[in-house]
């Protein structure tokens, strides 16, 4: 890959997008290793989403990174469920760079 935007028209995603995800390996390590052992969402929203996950990934500190990751499990990503039209329990949504790659 020479870039963002070669890597995005193979994914059919927009650069911007590539940019989000690829953001997320600035989280701490033991950040990124909890996100991917989180339980998977078999019905509903995941609890945890990338948008949730954009302020966390602006601050550079690991320290501050964790608190805020702290925060974000307590507060956002308690899973609060109603009924959704499609009869099942659905989760309640919380309120809510292009690089050269090397």
């Amino acid at each position: 890959m020479r870039d963002y935007a070669e890597l995005a028209a193979l994914s059919h995603v927009s650069r911007a997008r590539i940019t989000q995800i690829m953001d997320l390996l600035l989280l701490a390590p033991d950040i990124q290793e909890e996100i991917l052992h989180l339980p998977r969402t078999v019905v509903g929203r995941d609890p945890i989403r990338e948008t949730h996950l954009r302020p966390i990934v602006r601050v550079p500190e690991w320290k501050k990174q964790r608190r805020m990751w702290g925060e974000a499990l307590k507060h956002d990503a308690t899973p609060r469920t109603r009924p959704s039209r499609g009869g099942g329990p659905r989760r309640q949504e919380p309120p809510s760079r292009s690089r050269q790659l090397s």
